[in-house]
């Protein structure tokens, strides 16, 4: 996955992911947005976006798989988090539309974890009215080993040079169309 790499790598997969954003229907995003919305928790609705977004034929029977991967990447996954998202990995590629290209698939589910964490918390944030960064840090780990390293985006919101967030207008919009929507729940 781009984010998870530097150097040419990165400079090699953000192409590919500029390039499948870029082919996202804004209006199709939309509609989803707001039927999702509509009736799903807030925690569900960027994931299911998402998932439907990269062609996932029916995001709401996979849910529990996307919530799975997605876990499995947090900061704090711990080792049974760990072994429940290698184990939803495969179904979850297996959903995706016949794609030969492997990091083409790689980065597609990495926009189910890019949105679940970060897009729910923007859509929280946007509800209370609040300006805090969606994602306020993030991680990379050295070439030859050792421990992670955190690095804080707290002064900027979605990132900064290289690893500027590609999908932040996407993200915003998706936060913003559930905002408009569930601002009009009860129930929420």
């Amino acid at each position: 996955m781009a984010r998870m790499n530097d150097g040419p790598r990165h400079d090699e997969l953000r192409p590919i992911v500029e390039r499948l954003l870029a082919s996202w229907n804004l209006s199709e995003l939309d509609t989803i947005v707001r039927i999702y919305a509509t009736s799903e928790p807030i925690e569900h609705i960027a994931p299911l976006t998402a998932g439907a977004m990269i062609g996932i034929e029916d995001p709401k029977a996979r849910i529990d798989d996307i919530l799975a991967f997605t876990s499995a990447v947090a900061f704090d996954a711990g080792a049974a988090a760990i072994e429940r998202g290698i184990a939803a990995a495969p179904r979850l590629r297996a959903e995706l539309p016949a794609i030969q290209n492997e990091d083409e698939a790689a980065n597609l589910l990495g926009f189910l974890f890019q949105t679940t964490a970060a897009t729910t918390r923007l859509i929280r944030l946007q509800l209370e009215n609040k300006d805090e960064p969606p994602a306020p840090f993030t991680r990379r780990w050295p070439k030859e080993g050792g421990d992670e390293i955190r690095i804080s985006l707290e002064r900027r919101h979605f990132g900064a040079g290289p690893h500027q967030c590609p999908g932040r207008a996407i993200a915003e919009r998706i936060a913003s169309a559930a905002v408009d929507v569930l601002r009009r729940r009860t129930d929420v």
